[in-house]
């Protein structure tokens, strides 16, 4: 399987890969399928894919069409996160009949805890040997929660702008994030 994933890497960085993306797409699930494997596209943020300013049309375009065609044509399982407001839309509505929704709840009353436990988690997965508790207090997770709300349930703006308090912790030499680190990183997210 290696040698075969290896050539199709060649084919693409060399220019060689055929201009149908789909082939390409269908050789790569191919090889995995011939090894017993099966590959899980995941789309994991709809408006990141987007991208910020994108008008109507296009926005609409992307599902009616880009995606409609990855689910539909792709003959693998594919997982496609989309935030709420789009599910609303009359181009989701034509996209809705080839999927199928699970909605994933809001943290609701126990955002804290919630946000706790994905950062504890993200620590675990990186190896990285400290407690939530020994970079963020209390009072930081109650802002995260409070910008969690107002985000209307967005985990991704909540951890980008962790990703942007970080930054300014370690750019001040701070051993832990404080309250002023998150307001900035609130501050640089709360519009986008």
């Amino acid at each position: 399987m290696s040698a075969q994933l290896e050539s199709l890497e060649i084919e693409y960085s060399r220019g060689r890969q055929p201009a149908d993306r789909l082939y390409g797409l269908d050789r790569l699930l191919a090889i995995f399928n011939h090894y017993k494997r099966v590959p899980v596209l995941v789309l994991e943020d709809t408006e990141a894919a987007l991208g910020t300013g994108v008008d109507d049309a296009t926005r609409d375009r992307f599902f009616t069409n880009s995606l409609k065609l990855l689910v539909r044509e792709i003959e693998t399982p594919t997982i496609i996160a989309v935030q709420d407001h789009f599910t609303e839309l009359d181009a989701y509505a034509e996209l809705r009949p080839y999927l199928f929704e699970a909605t994933i709840p809001s943290l609701a009353a126990r955002t804290v805890d919630g946000l706790r436990a994905i950062l504890a988690h993200r620590l675990d997965f990186y190896d990285i040997g400290v407690r939530v508790e020994d970079l963020i207090g209390d009072e930081v997770l109650s802002a995260l929660a409070a910008f969690y709300d107002e985000k209307d349930g967005s985990v991704r703006h909540v951890l980008a702008a962790l990703e942007v308090a970080a930054a300014a912790a370690i750019d001040s030499d701070a051993t832990r994030l404080e309250a002023g680190h998150v307001r900035l990183g609130i501050e640089d997210w709360r519009d986008r």
